[in-house]
């Protein structure tokens, strides 16, 4: 594909909905309130891609409404807080591989069950997130908000102190609050296709200057699930994991090749 399709369009075919893939049209972009285009295929609100906690209807987009992101790893993953190892562009660590736009044609490499030596049991795939209305200071609930850019250069563990510690809003910068979860097909990071395993489950989460565009972001998992969110692991079982989990722990989980023993959780 030369257009920017998620990685959700890629499954229709598997999830009994042919109509929506055959209905594609490649010349023309995913569907999104930008472009309109592959209306048809793609406007539809599909019960697969959308947690049946989560009745809300995003206020942007309730049409093409998911709430499935697939795991983009740890954004600038470091083992001694001031070297990044992974998780930049090109070298994102978790499960999504993100093609990049053509001005420089940065990309990671295809992600394939050879490039988890962590093991799919030790890694997670997916995991939802909550949409709701934007609610300003004091926050309502923390996990349903996306604040305002974290600095891109820093390591893991800084960049989630900032964002924790962060106040302002990006709904008064665009509205990109309001644009997580409204179109399943387009794999802008905007739209929250990814999330990361920077920031704990029900944490707020946050822009990222790293590089939006190839998927860089601390979006966290949400749930209106009481004290945590469900992630899907590579091996295709599904867990419920508590939102006190050690950040440490969340990390290893959402690397898929640190080579760190993970242990319960």
């Amino acid at each position: 594909w030369d257009r920017p399709y998620s990685d959700k369009v890629g499954m229709l075919p598997f999830l009994e909905r042919a109509n929506e893939f055959n209905s594609i049209n490649y010349q023309q972009w995913p569907f999104s309130s930008w472009s309109g285009d592959n209306r048809t295929a793609f406007s539809g609100r599909l019960p697969v891609f959308n947690c049946p906690s989560n009745a809300q209807p995003n206020p942007n987009g309730p049409a093409a409404n998911f709430t499935y992101a697939v795991n983009s790893g740890v954004m600038n993953y470091s083992n001694n807080g001031v070297d990044r190892t992974s998780g930049f562009n090109g070298r994102h660590n978790g499960i999504a591989s993100i093609t990049g736009p053509g001005w420089d044609g940065v990309s990671d490499p295809p992600v394939t069950f050879a490039s988890i030596p962590d093991g799919t049991s030790n890694t997670a795939a997916y995991a939802e997130f909550g949409m709701a209305q934007f609610s300003g200071e004091p926050l309502g609930r923390r996990g349903f908000q996306t604040k305002t850019w974290v600095d891109g250069s820093k390591p893991h563990k800084k960049m989630r102190d900032e964002c924790l510690n962060q106040t302002a809003s990006q709904d008064s910068s665009g509205g990109r609050h309001n644009m997580r979860g409204y179109g399943w097909a387009w794999s802008f990071m905007g739209v929250g296709t990814y999330y990361s395993h920077n920031m704990n489950p029900n944490d707020n989460g946050c822009h990222c200057h790293e590089g939006d565009w190839y998927g860089s972001n601390l979006f966290s998992a949400s749930s209106y699930h009481t004290g945590g969110a469900q992630i899907g692991l590579a091996d295709g079982s599904v867990r419920f994991v508590s939102e006190n989990i050690d950040n440490e722990t969340w990390v290893r989980i959402g690397v898929r090749n640190d080579g760190q023993v993970i242990g319960e959780f």
